[in-house]
């Protein structure tokens, strides 16, 4: 989070969604609510918060409309 080249935040962040992607492969035998599946949608959900706050791209609209 405080890394100041974008270049290198844009790479960090892709690796970081991409290893959260992989994990919640891992679990998708577990229940929606284990503390680990939570855990990582907090995670997703602070990465896309980053990607707009520090990379200054747009939030993608969950329903489409963006």
């Amino acid at each position: 989070m405080s890394e100041n080249n974008s270049d290198v935040l844009q790479t960090l962040i892709y690796e970081a969604e991409s290893a959260v992607q992989s994990r919640q492969k891992d679990l998708r035998n577990q229940s929606y609510d284990s503390p680990e599946r939570r855990e990582l949608g907090i995670a997703e959900a602070a990465l896309i918060r980053l990607k707009s706050e520090k990379l200054r791209w747009p939030m993608k609209d969950p329903h489409g409309f963006n």
